[in-house]
């Protein structure tokens, strides 16, 4: 089997190491030889994280693409394109193709799944949601028996290594994202991350899967922890409870509650040992009951093995039976049921009038002013209500931190 690698970054260096340094064993397991043809990369001249072959790169992607002789297409490369239209053109060539590009999965799923089948080759995405968790082939083996009825985890490495050291440690936002950079969990641009958006696009693929549903990212509803202050984790602390960014949806009679929020639990949640850069899916079934799934959840290792493990399905000639058609969503939005919430509001550069309005509402609420900052837990108040509130707070101020308190 030949493969056409698209990238040379963090993954697709993990995924080359692991396919040469493991080509005897996988050649022996699958009477097969494995050789990654060609490799394409922006700069031909910029040092690699892995030495390879000079007559094995290009910065031509139709060297690969057009290329007959290549089996399988890794996309490693970030960003919706050119990644989206090297797919397509790979999928609609008769080539499987493997991807760990969680931006262009979450937009094109249903679009590549069709696509996949008319050539009847695969498309296989086990490396763009839970890293080194191996969650997709589980869902789609579970769905053929059950009712997929709940989706719920924590889907993100950085933010879940950032509310992690703030918590232990004491320390700040700013201080901790400025670590989690130099340590490489996150990005010059840490906003995907740290905005909701990298957990959105997870639960928005996720829950497709389970729903047969084509989920659009922008019916998710979606909190970051951005805003997230040291007053905040010492309240938290002081009520025995730990913040996490989490992901949810659950579905019923084929209407889809879907959102992103940072949440707090306490000791007793399973959610409250998960820590640092390690992350967790759940999801329910009507036969088998909630199902965990625990471990690294990002990094070059965990990813490159998630997308290898595709490739082994290729070449088991799994893929066939984990096709899912996806349904036009037609219901899909945040739930509005009742929850309790934390919420920390600055009214310090509010207008005189605005502080006036808004002291009233907070007051109301039952949350305490210390110098015009409110803090506290509203209990029991409509999903819907609190948006509207947040909304009309940011909308004036801006200095706002809220999370969901998460029960069982």
């Amino acid at each position: 089997m030949k493969i056409g690698l698209l990238g040379l970054g963090t993954v697709g260096a993990g995924a080359y190491e692991i396919i040469e340094n493991g080509k005897g064993r996988l050649q022996e397991f699958y009477q097969e030889e494995l050789t990654i043809e060609r490799i394409l990369v922006r700069n031909l001249d910029k040092k690699r994280p892995v030495e390879v072959p000079e007559d094995k790169l290009t910065t031509d992607a139709a060297k690969i693409l057009d290329d007959p002789s290549i089996d399988v297409i890794l996309s490693v490369m970030g960003g919706m394109e050119p990644a989206k239209s090297y797919i397509l053109k790979a999928l609609q060539n008769g080539k499987h193709v493997i991807t760990s590009n969680k931006a262009v999965v979450a937009a094109n799923l249903s679009l590549f799944l069709e696509e996949a089948a008319k050539s009847n080759v695969a498309f296989l995405f086990e490396g763009a949601v839970g890293g080194g968790i191996p969650i997709i082939k589980p869902l789609k083996q579970q769905r053929r028996l059950n009712q997929i009825e709940a989706i719920e985890g924590i889907l993100n490495g950085t933010t879940n290594f950032i509310l992690t050291q703030m918590m232990e440690n004491d320390l700040e936002f700013d201080t901790v994202l400025a670590d989690a950079q130099a340590r490489g969990y996150a990005e010059a641009d840490p906003s995907a991350d740290i905005d909701g958006f990298d957990v959105q696009r997870k639960i928005a693929i996720l829950s497709s899967l389970a729903y047969g549903q084509d989920i659009p990212t922008d019916k998710v509803y979606t909190r970051g922890i951005r805003s997230i202050r040291g007053m905040d984790t010492d309240y938290f602390k002081s009520k025995n409870l730990d913040v996490k960014l989490v992901a949810s949806s659950a579905e019923q009679d084929g209407a889809v509650s879907i959102w992103v929020e940072p949440c707090l639990v306490d000791p007793s949640h399973r959610f409250y040992a998960i820590k640092n850069s390690d992350n967790v899916v759940s999801f329910i079934g009507h036969l088998s009951g909630r199902l965990d799934f625990v471990g690294a959840g990002a990094g070059m290792d965990p990813t490159a093995n998630a997308v290898i493990s595709d490739l082994m399905d290729i070449l088991d000639n799994h893929y066939q039976a984990d096709r899912i058609p996806l349904a036009v969503a037609e219901n899909v939005g945040p739930t509005h049921a009742s929850q309790d919430y934390y919420l920390r509001v600055d009214l310090l550069s509010c207008s005189k009038s605005e502080q006036t309005r808004l002291a009233k509402a907070l007051l109301n609420l039952g949350l305490t002013n210390n110098q015009e900052i409110y803090q506290g837990m509203i209990e029991d108040i409509e999903a819907s209500a609190m948006r509207a509130l947040v909304s009309d707070v940011e909308k004036e101020c801006g200095s706002i931190f809220y999370a969901r308190r998460l029960r069982g």
